[in-house]
């Protein structure tokens, strides 16, 4: 993807009302057959369902705001992004939008 249509993306995300809820609602059902091996022990999850809705809520935000980067998104688009990429970007200052 161009950085262009980065930038575009995330105008446009921005403005839609429930983007976030469609993203979450697709990024879980396409999530969730990978963590069936995943197991629960340990982590604050009551179910694999919990745990994709986090995850796929926890990238949208960070996608959303910025704090991910072009490149990292670029990356996730082709690869699996290592959970910890996410939360790497989560430690980092919201970019201020183009709009």
């Amino acid at each position: 993807m161009s950085y262009s249509k980065y930038e575009w993306a995330l105008s446009a995300l921005r403005k839609r009302p429930g983007a976030q809820r469609q993203y979450v609602e697709a990024c879980v059902s396409e999530y969730l057959p990978d963590l069936k091996d995943d197991a629960l022990e340990g982590t604050p999850y009551s179910s694999r369902k919990e745990m994709a809705e986090d995850v796929c809520r926890r990238y949208f935000k960070v996608f959303i705001d910025g704090r991910l980067t072009f490149a990292e998104f670029n990356r996730s688009i082709y690869e699996d992004l290592p959970f910890s990429v996410v939360e790497e970007a989560e430690r980092r200052e919201p970019r201020t939008p183009r709009d």
